[in-house]
């Protein structure tokens, strides 16, 4: 009878930690965790590893999960294994973060590992996904819309770098994140687990076909199965032919990078010789890294907004606004990538000191107290100069009613352009980093149906010029020079 559970393969090649001298192992105590745990430490004295148990419990079922803590907790001790269990208040940081409850519970699980394997200096932190969940990844990239780093799915080994800012961090060096049972089955999984006397704990949520995830795992999977019984592995090969072509066209990128990209402080130029010399494919994953480095912790771009983009790239347009607060404008060269609250920063900040202005759309209207004003003018088309960060071009037939500033009221909520659905707009001062002692008095562009523009930070997607606009309104906020009457 084969070797159940073996990981051999995995252990020296796909996940390379044959030689790690410390793993930080995740254990939830479900039936993959549980079972990876109860082989890496079988596996341990061939190894010579230290392995160090990290559970996370969400705080989300009450005794229940307070018990699958104390569960793994047990474990680990009667196992002879040191061990950090922690609580962290998933729903809250939902709340906090406008996000549903998987992406926050994903976001604190990553955190919290990647803080226990920096205090513990492992080379690696483990985790149980197997075959089936690469599969429903898979799948649910499909069903989203993706190429081929999409179709990917989880890579056996993801580099610090690649997965840091997932976990809300930042240093230089950090271990890697391992996936070794990506090769086996949910099946093989609980055979290991009978056949070892092992008592895993079950998260009934994983039952739930409240989520995507959920359907596609109890509803979608079973009846592809129909179509194929092999669905599971065929998924798996799937994702593994498309990591090696995805590695493959990065390496092609790689070559031709250090001509066509020139990196600054805040941007990213793309030379138009060579861009204009590129693949589609090759285009495609070039502005995929220019956001990336760009903003790291923020999501990759959706299929719909690269292709946006690479569609105004071969446009005339001269400005585009993409999600993530950066902005694409075009040079007689080539292109620049920008993150707008880097761009020509000033050492004072505008602030408004009373609840409205009404603005003036034929001349500049003055903060009270002096120090900014506000002006606009009518184009017919793009302009010919960057914008600035305290820039923005409107669609002018777009704007309802008359424009006026203001500042913050308690629910404000905006849809940035770009993005699928409106944000609270202190969450997204938030996350612009925009200090907290400035965010009370931040002026606010209005019209008569709500917010449409936070200078220095997001547009409305509501007043973002496209590609019927014929009525360009250009917003400038400047500061007053000191010596001007």
């Amino acid at each position: 009878m084969p070797e159940l559970l073996n990981l051999h393969e995995a252990i020296t090649n796909d996940c390379a930690i044959a030689t790690a001298r410390c793993l930080i192992i995740a254990v939830s105590g479900g039936p993959d965790s549980l079972a990876l745990l109860h082989r890496l430490h079988a596996l341990q004295p061939e190894y010579g590893w230290r392995l160090h148990v990290a559970h996370l419990d969400h705080g989300l079922r009450g005794a229940e999960s307070a018990n699958e803590a104390r569960f793994v907790a047990v474990t680990a001790a009667a196992w002879g294994l040191s061990a950090t269990i922690e609580l962290r208040d998933v729903g809250q940081l939902a709340r906090i973060y406008n996000v549903g409850l998987p992406a926050a519970a994903r976001a604190a699980r990553y955190a919290f590992l990647a803080d226990v394997a920096l205090a513990q200096h492992a080379d690696a932190v483990v985790v149980g996904h197997q075959a089936d969940d690469q599969a429903e990844t898979v799948l649910l990239h499909l069903l989203r819309g993706a190429g081929p780093s999409g179709l990917n799915g989880m890579l056996p080994r993801t580099a610090w770098d690649a997965w840091k800012h997932t976990a809300g961090h930042s240093e230089a060096a950090g271990p890697a994140l391992v996936r070794p049972l990506l090769r086996i089955t949910r099946a093989e999984v609980e055979e290991y687990c009978a056949t070892h006397a092992l008592a895993p704990r079950r998260d009934p949520t994983n039952d739930s076909i409240e989520y995507r995830r959920g359907r596609i795992r109890h509803q979608l999977l079973p009846q592809l199965t129909t179509f194929n019984p092999q669905i599971v592995a065929a998924l798996g090969r799937t994702a593994r032919i498309a990591a090696q072509e995805s590695d493959f066209m990065q390496q092609a990128l790689d070559a031709v990078w250090p001509r066509l990209a020139l990196l600054e402080s805040g941007s990213i130029h793309f030379e138009q010789a060579v861009w204009s010399e590129l693949h589609e494919a090759l285009q495609r994953l070039a502005v995929r890294r220019a956001v990336s480095l760009l903003r790291p912790e923020r999501e990759p771009l959706s299929a719909l907004q690269l292709d946006r983009t690479l569609t105004v790239m071969a446009s005339s347009q001269i400005v585009h606004q993409l999600p993530h607060n950066l902005i694409l404008n075009r040079h007689p060269q080539g292109w620049t990538f920008t993150i707008a609250t880097t761009t020509q920063a000033t050492a004072n900040e505008p602030q408004l000191h009373i609840d409205y202005l009404l603005v003036d759309l034929e001349q500049p209207t003055a903060f009270p107290g002096g120090g900014w004003q506000i002006q606009f003018q009518h184009l017919t088309g793009w302009p010919s100069d960057n914008l600035t960060r305290w820039q923005i071009l409107l669609d002018g037939a777009a704007i309802k009613g008359g424009l006026y500033l203001r500042q913050r009221q308690p629910g404000d909520r905006i849809r940035p352009a770009g993005a699928p659905g409106s944000r609270r707009v202190q969450d997204i001062m938030v996350d612009l980093r925009l200090p907290r002692e400035l965010r009370a008095q931040w002026p606010l562009l209005s019209d008569a149906e709500g917010l449409i523009w936070i200078p220095g930070l997001v547009v409305a997607e509501r007043v973002h010029p496209n590609n019927d606009t014929i009525d360009y309104l250009l917003v400038t906020l400047e500061e007053i020079p000191t010596d001007a009457s």
